[in-house]
């Protein structure tokens, strides 16, 4: 990296999930650079009494981190919820002076590299302004011709992703109000739709349910954000982190699927980039894992139709 640059600090949000976030420190203090990296923990406050015994855990636990520069730790006395408590975890380490960070969950497991791939990246396409995040999460599939070890795409993982100050775009930050409010927007847009279905259908499909359940996601909004902007992020073709998290236990996964656990993550202690031209990278099989199912394709038409007239009337 240039002599300019740093080392990105770590932002880790948790409550009480104990086991999973040991796993994901533990992996994250054995990452090369680790050692020159600051880590930032949030722990909120327990909202109901499910949440005290891994809460107590996790707090018993937290003096015995080591392997890092420095670890900040913020408690909460009161309940802030996932999101404003990374926010808030996030805003102190702006307080100290950080430009540039990489943020998980307490779910994930990482790769020895992943501290040296995320860094490198941030440090090469800072000053592109078509990159908009470095991801270290790569779904398991078989990207045979293709050969580089990354590989640009609309998409957007925050399974531990690497982010400018300068360039992040907050979409769950505001009042859900206005969030809903840019949503409907995109969905009511002629030359939005086509653009989005035609880059990736699944996304006005699930923008579609984001307005029915009034409830946002913030990938999915980033991916909408990234395709109308010409905005890419950069992936790993082997993935740098395993997520734990959909064994149940998160606000967002719900229904139970083993199979992220069982994804081979690189083992290697550093990453050297190969140079990609930033575009969208065309691969059959990245294609069909972000298809819909065939029960959505018949659904989806008949719901965003619904949803179009519905908005036309409500508008006159």
């Amino acid at each position: 990296m240039s002599s300019s640059s740093k080392y990105a600090p770590v932002i880790v949000t948790t409550l009480c999930r104990y086991e999973h976030f040991v796993r994901c420190m533990d992996s994250l203090a054995r990452c090369t650079h680790a050692d020159e990296t600051d880590v930032y923990i949030g722990l909120d406050y327990p909202l109901k009494e499910s949440h005290w015994q891994g809460y107590k855990k996790i707090l018993d636990f937290l003096p015995s981190i080591q392997g890092f520069h420095h670890v900040y730790i913020q408690k909460r006395e009161r309940n802030f919820g996932a999101r404003k408590n990374f926010y808030a975890t996030r805003d102190y380490c702006y307080e100290n002076g950080n430009d540039r960070y990489i943020i998980t969950e307490d779910d994930n497991e990482f790769s020895p590299n992943f501290l040296d791939y995320v860094n490198k990246g941030l440090d090469k396409y800072e000053n592109n302004p078509k990159v908009y995040a470095i991801c270290a999460y790569s779904p398991h599939i078989d990207l045979q011709p293709f050969s580089k070890n990354i590989y640009a795409s609309y998409g957007y993982s925050a399974w531990g992703v690497g982010l400018w100050r300068n360039k992040v775009i907050d979409f769950t930050s505001y009042p859900q109000e206005k969030n809903i409010h840019r949503v409907k927007q995109w969905l009511t847009s002629p030359v939005a739709c086509i653009k989005l279905f035609c880059r990736e259908p699944r996304i006005l499909y699930t923008l579609y349910r984001m307005i029915n359940k009034s409830m946002l996601y913030g990938d999915t909004c980033t991916v909408t954000y990234s395709i109308l902007n010409n905005l890419y992020s950069v992936f790993p073709s082997m993935s740098k982190v395993r997520n734990w998290g959909n064994d149940g236990s998160g606000i967002n996964c719900e229904a139970i699927d083993v199979s992220y656990i069982h994804q081979p993550i690189d083992t290697a202690t550093t990453f050297d980039f190969d140079d990609i031209e930033i575009k969208e990278t065309e691969m059959k099989a990245l294609r069909k894992h972000a298809s819909l199912s065939w029960k959505q394709w018949v659904k989806f038409p008949y719901q965003i139709v619904k949803f179009w007239l519905k908005q036309g009337i409500t508008n006159k």
